[in-house]
């Protein structure tokens, strides 16, 4: 288990924006394989931070610093998961 920042901690919170609409559109099968890849990126992209929490097509982490938390933050854009549900217009 990876330990728990301490001090001042900068939480990101993440969501698909219209993943239900998505889903509806794809199907369960190729909006899971997107899930999996946006999930993939994301965890790669926030590895200097703690994963806290993920429910859903959701993240929650946390970081040691905002500066840390706000350049991941700009690292990520809408319709970077390579394909899938991103490309779809969703």
């Amino acid at each position: 288990m990876t330990s728990l920042i301490t001090g001042t901690v900068t939480f990101l919170f993440t969501d698909i924006e219209g993943s239900t609409a998505i889903l509806n559109r794809l199907g369960p099968d190729a909006f899971l394989s997107a899930l999996d890849d946006h999930n993939r990126l994301l965890r790669k992209e926030f590895a200097c931070g703690v994963e806290m929490s993920t429910e859903g097509d959701s993240f929650f982490y946390g970081f040691a610093s905002a500066p840390d938390a706000l350049a991941t933050d700009g690292r990520v854009e809408p319709g970077q998961t390579g394909g899938g549900a991103a490309e779809t217009g969703g």
